[in-house]
């Protein structure tokens, strides 16, 4: 596939969800809101590849928080079933 093409197809909105798409202008990742009425509120955000960079390194920083504290509460509560046993 030619590059023209790919970015022209790159340029396509896909949705994300609760009323969020995504797609490429060649440079910037754009996030678009829409509720698909004409008098709807819309929003457009670009992440530049730096910030499209530092919010991967958060979403994997939430991720492991997250990770962390599930396997924490696991352990914490084998830990108690053990006490009662």
């Amino acid at each position: 596939m030619p590059l023209a093409q790919l970015l022209e197809q790159l340029k396509e909105k896909v949705y994300l969800g609760d009323s969020v798409y995504a797609s490429f202008d060649g440079f910037s990742v754009v996030l678009t809101t829409d509720n698909g009425l004409p008098s709807g509120p819309s929003n457009t955000i670009y992440l530049e590849p730096k910030v499209l960079g530092a919010f991967g390194d958060y979403r994997d920083a939430l991720e492991k928080s997250i990770e962390g504290y599930i396997t924490a509460q696991a352990a914490e509560k084998e830990s108690v079933q053990d006490d009662e046993a």
